[in-house]
């Protein structure tokens, strides 16, 4: 019974990119605290942001929030889209979610430096009724 447990779990982590990028990758442990510190760095940010905004919280903000977004859809795309089932709808997923990051990253700047800011944009949106 043992011996089908595992083999039906390493055939299973066989498939599994998270299993592989593990494998592979001796520097996961690192980019894991990297993911939490930003998480936690958002948590800290955001409210400041929004109850004293500056320029250096705004931009802060405007490279942080597409950063995390990026990490969360690319963790999507390698759990819908692996590239060993789906090589061509991986590789459009990722060039779609680049350009959107950047986008997304140029939007914030512009928002920052000729309009009011993200801060005092948010501060808006919750003054509308």
């Amino acid at each position: 019974m043992s011996n089908f447990v595992f083999a039906f779990f390493s055939e299973f982590l066989r498939f599994n990119y998270h299993y592989h990028y593990l494998k592979t990758d001796g520097n996961v442990g690192a980019h894991w605290l990297g993911e939490r510190v930003l998480s936690i760095s958002l948590l800290a940010l955001l409210p400041i942001g929004i109850y004293s905004p500056n320029i250096i919280t705004d931009q802060a903000l405007a490279v942080l929030i597409p950063i995390h977004a990026y990490i969360g859809v690319t963790s999507s795309i390698i759990d819908y889209f692996p590239k060993h089932h789906h090589p061509m709808k991986n590789t459009i997923s990722y060039g779609v979610l680049r350009l959107a990051t950047l986008g997304a990253i140029y939007g914030f700047y512009v928002l920052n430096t000729k309009d009011i800011g993200i801060g005092k944009t948010i501060q808006g949106l919750w003054k509308i009724k």
